[in-house]
């Protein structure tokens, strides 16, 4: 049973954004573009996945790209997969190269291009979740079963070296059928009933809490680094204005009824889930506050503290695009 698909990482569509609300020529693109390329990447190498999740036993309850918070610290789960009678935590990584394992120095070299670059080990990254998850189990008083870890590699072409690599649960994505299997014949002790463990796959998606990623802080941008306004659906220039109750391009004269909403979409994503009247006005580029509070009543936006007099409002989830 798969009980949490992969969704797609909010911080691409943030980058996106950004991408889009910085100057073209602005020295910070290349960066955010490497950036956007790298977890693209990344994203894609977890869907990968996917391939071989049928290969699984049905019984087992499968969870992608899970966030835990402890009281000391997170733990952020590629892959959880829970049986009646163990659990598996699968680190992904798509990381292209020979990638050698250095057991002295706990610590992994990767070699690409005739460039070494230095990672941290993955093995002890997935070892640092087992303990959350443990730690999260005993918190939420559900039976501790055997939690066993892997790490699996998400690009083919990546080879693995290291003396110790042949002992470890280590290997390329194709393995996880045949580990699961072994793992199967090891524990053959029930620690879950059906009923429990539907609990469990439950109480995990309620505690899941997505990170948000504060992605104006990571490149060390302000506010005034962001250009405002709407852009057009169908030039993208960034210049449309409010005409009779709906947005025209300068450019190509294109009119739309809610262009504002995907504007308001691209702030919640650089931004925040809050905003003012006047920052609302400013963002949209309305040069009234009339124009401006017609729309926070058209689009229904709450007092983000519930209070009637509340200066400042809570945006809904606006990725129309999810919908």
């Amino acid at each position: 049973m798969l009980v949490k698909p992969l969704d797609q990482p909010i911080v691409l569509e943030q980058l996106r954004s950004l991408l889009k609300r910085i100057p073209p020529s602005s020295p910070l693109q290349p960066r955010i573009e490497k950036e956007l390329a790298t977890r693209k990447a990344g994203f894609s190498g977890e869907t990968s996945v996917d391939y071989y999740l049928p290969f699984i036993d049905e019984a087992a309850a499968v969870l992608r790209d899970i966030r835990l918070d402890t009281p000391h610290a997170h733990a952020q789960i590629d892959l959880l997969i829970v049986t009646p009678t163990f659990a598996l935590i699968v680190e992904l990584k798509n990381i292209a190269g020979v990638f050698q394992f250095d057991s002295i120095f706990q610590q992994c070299i990767r070699t690409f291009n005739d460039k070494e670059e230095r990672f941290s080990n993955p093995l002890l990254q997935v070892e640092r979740q087992k303990t959350q998850f443990v730690k999260w189990l005993k918190e939420n008083r559900f039976p501790l079963l055997p939690v066993e870890t892997l790490v699996l590699f998400t690009n083919g072409n990546t080879l693995i070296k290291g003396p110790d690599v042949s002992s470890a649960r280590i290997g390329h994505l194709e393995i996880l059928p045949a580990v699961m299997t072994k793992l199967e014949s090891h524990y053959s002790k029930r620690v879950l009933r059906r009923e429990i463990q539907q609990q469990l796959a439950n109480a995990l998606l309620q505690a899941h809490t997505p990170q948000r990623f504060n992605i104006l802080s990571y490149f060390q941008l302000s506010e005034t680094d962001v250009m405002k306004g709407v852009f057009c659906p169908t030039c993208s220039k960034g210049s449309m204005r409010r005409v009779h109750g709906s947005w025209k391009c300068h450019h190509c004269e294109a009119i739309s009824k809610v262009a504002h909403v995907q504007a308001l979409y691209e702030y919640q994503l650089l931004f925040g889930d809050t905003l003012t009247r006047k920052e609302l006005q400013r963002f949209l580029g309305l040069s009234s506050r009339h124009t401006a509070l017609r729309l926070i009543q058209n689009m229904k936006l709450r007092p983000a503290d519930g209070r009637a007099k509340s200066q400042l409002y809570a945006l809904p989830d606006l990725d129309f695009t999810r919908k």
